[in-house]
């Protein structure tokens, strides 16, 4: 359903209800900017991704590595494959590299600027 353009004089407002449409307007602003810093985030999350996606893959198979489970904790593991990763905790073994690719393409259409 659209919305109906609806004209208003700001001449004939009160203070009170100019003051009201100014922080209505300022709650959207900072709504937009929390949006525009959260597909940053995910922009530069995402190329940080495939970026150690494609450097793995010139890793040998039997290649010994440590594996992060917190910050500060590393288990030794050997690559069986690597064009096959585990995407978070319990979500099994996928294509990362072009799922990261479609993914950035996603975005830099949403946001019209390239991502990669």
């Amino acid at each position: 359903m659209a919305n109906k353009e609806r004209r208003v004089d700001l001449n004939e407002m009160n203070s009170q209800q100019l003051l009201q449409i100014k922080q209505q307007l300022e709650a959207e602003v900072e709504i937009l900017e929390t949006s525009v810093q959260s597909l940053q985030n995910a922009k530069i999350k995402f190329n940080e991704s495939s970026l150690a996606v494609d450097r793995q893959k010139d890793v040998p198979k039997g290649s010994q590595i440590l594996v992060p489970l917190t910050g500060s904790m590393y288990v030794p593991a050997v690559i069986e494959d690597n064009n096959e990763f585990v995407v978070d905790i319990g979500t099994g073994i996928m294509q990362v590299f072009l799922w990261f690719r479609r993914l950035l393409m996603k975005f830099a259409f949403q946001v019209k600027e390239p991502l990669v």
